[in-house]
This record gives C-alpha cells, sequence and structure tokens, in this order.
C-alpha cells in the first residue's frame, strides 16, 4: 500500500487496535478507526491526537458501516466481544455476525484488502473459536486480497472471565488435554 491509501482500523478504540493505530500512523499511513458512540471518549480523543480521522459505526449495524468503508483501500479488523462491557455485545453478535458485516460491507466497497485478526486454531469446538472460523470462510469465498492472522493468545484479552480465567472463584478452562505449552504474547506488533 502507498502512503496515499487510507486503512479502516475496526476495533480501534481497543488494545490491540489502538496499537495497530499508532504503528500505522507511526509509519505514515492514511488510518480512519471505526469508533462507536459509546466508544470510550478518551480513547476517541486518544486516536484522533494520533492524527487518526474517526468515524461512527458499529459493526453489529450492517448499514453504518456504508460510510466507514468510503474510500478504504484496507481493512484491519480487531473487533471482539472478548472483553466488552457494552450492551448487546456478545460473541454472537460482535464475533460472529458483526464481523460477517464487516467482511460483506468491504466486499460491497470494494476493499483491496483485508486483514483478519482470529487466532491459532484448537481441537475443541466453542462459540469464539466457532464464530473466527465462519468469518475466515467468509473472507477465503470473497475476492478480496485477505490475510488472516492466527497468533497465539494475547494476555490481556485470554486471561480473562469471558474466555474462562475466573479469578475471583478460582478456576480456568483449559481447552485441549492440558498438555501443550501456551505462549501468551502481549500486545505489541512490528510495524508495516
Amino acid at each position: 500500500m502507498n502512503d496515499s491509501k487510507t486503512i479502516l482500523v475496526v476495533g480501534s478504540t481497543g488494545f490491540l487496535g489502538m496499537e495497530i493505530c499508532r504503528q500505522l500512523t507511526s509509519a505514515g499511513k492514511n488510518v480512519r478507526g471505526l469508533v462507536r458512540k459509546s466508544s470510550d471518549p478518551s480513547r476517541v480523543e486518544a486516536l484522533q491526537q494520533m492524527g487518526i480521522e474517526t468515524v461512527l459505526g458499529d459493526i453489529k449495524d450492517r448499514s453504518s458501516l456504508d460510510a466507514a468503508m468510503k474510500d478504504i483501500n484496507a481493512v484491519i479488523s480487531t473487533a471482539s466481544s472478548t472483553i466488552s462491557h457494552q450492551e448487546g455485545d456478545s460473541i454472537q453478535s460482535v464475533d460472529r455476525e458483526g464481523q460477517l458485516n464487516v467482511v460483506d460491507a468491504a466486499t460491497a466497497a470494494g476493499v483491496e484488502k483485508f486483514v483478519f485478526i482470529s487466532f491459532s486454531e484448537s481441537p475443541e469446538s466453542f462459540p469464539l473459536q466457532d464464530a473466527k472460523r465462519e468469518v475466515e470462510q467468509q473472507l477465503k469465498q470473497s475476492e478480496m486480497n485477505y490475510t488472516i492472522l492466527q497468533p497465539t493468545f494475547f494476555m490481556d484479552i485470554w486471561l480473562s472471565p469471558a474466555i474462562g480465567f475466573d479469578f475471583p472463584n478460582h478456576k480456568a478452562t483449559i481447552y485441549g488435554d492440558g498438555k501443550n505449552k501456551i505462549s501468551f504474547r502481549l500486545n505489541r506488533l512490528s510495524p508495516w
């Protein structure tokens, strides 16, 4: 991508999305961040101070994505319900239906490149993984150039009650047979 093209970051106010925005602007890229009306105003302001153009939209509302996709050449989607405290956010509404909306809107807008943040596959079936795999399939069937990133687990997201780590009650859900090592990562990415 050259510098005149614009990248839309979906999930721009989240931990990972904010870091992606920071690194893209540091590399001189034009970036637009999708924010919701209910987004934390301090995080929206932080994006704007980085030089990010913000646009209102919600991945749960397909029609709201059309304006966000206008003149976009690439989409990076990090949005997830895993640490959301917003009413109506769930794996079904955000990680599945919402992300499918993003892929659909990007396809309709003629976006050239789509980067989807997923995670490494586990042999078990569970709602978040099932949602991620369905979105990946839709991307593979689209005509966009796509990259599906399946990094190891992000510590700040996976070590949470939403994914089975219930610290107050001293409980943890173990995926797999419990014998595989897991390499947790902090949200630090290399620049584009």
